[in-house]
């Protein structure tokens, strides 16, 4: 039996195998027509078309993983590419699904299917399996099916042609934004671990609105009960803002509105402290980038936003406020951020903080005069 037969027998024991637990595709899909069409080619035995009375054990889809990738490598080093498109949508969706099995052997064959379809298809056919990665993306199943698809992608997105990149941010904007709002900490890991790997390829096709619209989205998530939620939306608006088109304009945007986050200061007892320690977090990982990233703009000029109090008085006072607060893990992030703050001290901060009263504390209470940003309407 060829690779070919074998891995239109394997999508087909699939299929029926989760017909019959109930969980089969619609028969309109795209790739239900794709799998009939092999099959009607093929000129499969009934035995292919029985519906199985119980669900494939785990050995027989770990069998299944391998035949269907084996089949699309060896479509891949065909001449025609006509086998190849034929197959690889349901060979992919179908592995993506499998990547949520329940058993944990199944997951493993089915990621390195994946891997080796990958490996496979990397020389001529990668934009074909970024296409049908990114279906993955869109559809936003389970977690692990998410993942999955985000991961690959975001190995393979530095291989898209320049011409291709922009229609691809176009598309992946909408999925980007959807995501954000996911609770699952599967999803929002390797979403950021994805977007901290396209940044530098793709980052600066977004327009400065999709830019501004994708670290909105990510705000939220910093002010999560869950440190690593909080860690993720950081560690995804940081290389979202550090490789964009105007770096310049977009650091001190973020920045300010971190502050007007915390800024008028409230009692402790009213604010989050999920808030205040992602506050924190953010802070510590932007502040190298403000001087690292911004050429020409001296770290003075792009803190001065024409308010009464500049971002980085306001910022410091912030900092050395919140060590004294009575949480310890909040201490713990005002320390880390105000080490990173002093590693590379400007001028004019160097010189407020060794001249006594040059920081003023009043500016973070809220009968003072309003600091910076949002805090002017508040």
């Amino acid at each position: 039996m060829s690779s070919l037969e074998k891995l239109v027998r394997a999508l087909e024991l699939l299929r029926t195998s989760d017909s019959a637990a109930g969980g089969a595709t619609t028969p309109s899909s795209p790739v239900e027509a794709s799998l009939r069409s092999s099959l009607a080619d093929l000129k499969p035995t009934s035995l292919l078309f029985r519906q199985r009375e119980a669900a494939l054990s785990s050995r027989e889809k770990k069998q299944c993983c391998c035949h269907l990738a084996e089949g699309v490598v060896s479509a891949a080093q065909r001449p025609s590419p006509d086998q190849l498109q034929r197959h690889l949508p349901a060979v992919v969706e179908t592995l993506l699904q499998l990547a949520d099995d329940a058993d944990a052997d199944v997951r493993t064959a089915a990621d390195e299917s994946l891997n080796r379809i990958v490996r496979g298809l990397s020389e001529n056919n990668i934009g074909r399996l970024l296409v049908e990665l990114y279906k993955g993306i869109k559809q936003g199943h389970s977690p692990r099916s998410v993942a999955a698809a985000l991961t690959r992608f975001a190995e393979l997105s530095n291989r898209i042609r320049p011409q291709k990149r922009r229609a691809y941010v176009v598309n992946l904007f909408p999925c980007i934004l959807r995501l954000t709002q996911r609770a699952e900490l599967a999803v929002q890991e390797s979403l950021s671990a994805a977007l901290v790997k396209m940044a530098p390829v793709l980052g600066v096709f977004f327009t400065d609105g999709e830019t501004k619209a994708v670290l909105q989205a990510f705000l939220p998530n910093l002010e999560h009960s869950q440190a690593p939620l909080r860690r993720a939306a950081s560690a995804a608006m940081v290389a979202l803002v550090s490789q964009c088109r105007k770096p310049e304009t977009f650091l001190p945007w973020l920045l300010s509105t971190l502050l007007d986050w915390l800024v008028p200061l409230r009692p402790p007892e009213s604010e989050s402290a999920g808030r205040v320690l992602g506050v924190l977090l953010c802070l510590r990982d932007i502040t190298p980038l403000l001087e690292e990233l911004c050429d020409g703009v001296s770290l003075e000029r792009l803190l001065q936003v024409g308010t009464d109090a500049d971002l980085r008085t306001v910022y410091t006072s912030l900092l050395l406020h919140l060590t004294q607060h009575a949480n310890h893990n909040v201490v713990t992030s005002a320390l880390d951020a105000l080490c990173q703050l002093l590693r590379a001290p400007p001028a004019e901060l160097l010189a407020a903080l060794i001249t006594e009263g040059a920081l003023e504390r009043s500016r973070l209470q809220p009968d003072a005069a309003p600091a910076v940003g949002k805090a002017n309407s508040q």
